[in-house]
């Protein structure tokens, strides 16, 4: 049985969602929806559900999805035979400087996005790309908290960090990075879903990320081992610059965290960035 467990607090959402789900799961499964009022954190939420569940699948996700692959429940049956955790978006390497998932261009995911938080309106947009099209679901290490399968035996193992993430934001990096150490993650690209708002990055967002890299810079960067390359050093490069451009726009620029952070690092992006140079070719 697979158990979906929805952290939750808008009523439309909920009423489609209950919708959806027995529409096109197609195996047993139960619906765990939390009417987050009290806004607590995600992270609390998600160990609280994950206690009630009763399947040897847990599957997370957000209200906002609408999935549209009929049977989907049996597909990720099928990939947790090999999988550990599954999702419909992540990356294959995860930089050590705070970042998404998607900055180094290696990922994968499959969903059909809206845009609720863009000034300028923006049609849905079908976001798609892939890295071996041999393989139905492909190896990442990091995976989109709006969808994420897994088996029982992982919550049992590692739970979500309650501790330093009380709000919304950094959960599911932080969770997949820890377990990437103990199990197998994944993209599924035959499952498709539509995501009615995109995640909303802002000062928060950018908070999640520095204790991200706090929690978890003795073992980063991280990154699948089909990966062939001879020097990071682009990769962190790339994410310098996504964060010195997050930091400018929501007014978080500070220049002793970024010495703080990445001290001598610092000096070589720094020019790299001024000067509009890459340290080193993309490999």
């Amino acid at each position: 049985m697979i158990s979906i467990l929805i952290c939750g607090y808008n009523p439309e959402h909920e009423r489609k969602i209950r919708e959806n789900i027995p529409y096109t799961v197609g195996c047993e499964h139960e619906i765990l929806y939390y009417k987050n009022i009290e806004g607590k954190g995600i992270c609390e939420v998600y160990n609280l559900l994950s206690k009630q569940a009763k399947g040897s699948i847990l599957c997370f996700i957000h209200e906002d999805i609408e999935i549209t692959t009929i049977n989907w429940g049996v597909l990720l049956q099928k990939g947790h035979e090999e999988y550990d955790i599954i999702g419909v978006a992540g990356g294959k390497y995860k930089t050590k400087i705070p970042s998404v998932w998607s900055t180094t261009g290696y990922y994968c995911l499959n969903i059909t996005q809206y845009f609720k938080y863009k000034t300028k309106k923006q049609e849905p947009k079908l976001l798609f790309h892939e890295h071996n099209s041999q393989r139905t679901i492909e190896d990442v290490v990091c995976i989109d908290g709006v969808f994420m399968s897994m088996k029982q035996s992982v919550i049992e193992k590692i739970s979500f960090d309650s501790v330093n993430f009380k709000r919304f934001h950094g959960y599911d990096y932080d969770f997949c990075i820890n377990a990437f150490q103990f199990f197998k993650l994944g993209v599924i690209k035959t499952l498709h879903l539509i995501h009615y708002s995109e995640g909303e990055n802002n000062k928060e967002w950018m908070d999640a990320q520095i204790t991200i890299y706090n929690k978890w810079k003795h073992i980063l960067p991280i990154h699948t081992s089909d990966m062939t390359f001879n020097n990071k050093t682009y990769f962190e490069f790339l994410a310098y610059k996504q964060c010195i451009y997050k930091m400018n726009k929501y007014k978080y620029l500070r220049l002793d965290l970024l010495l703080k952070l990445f001290k001598i690092q610092f000096i070589l992006y720094g020019i790299s960035y001024i000067f509009n140079r890459t340290p080193n070719q993309k490999p």
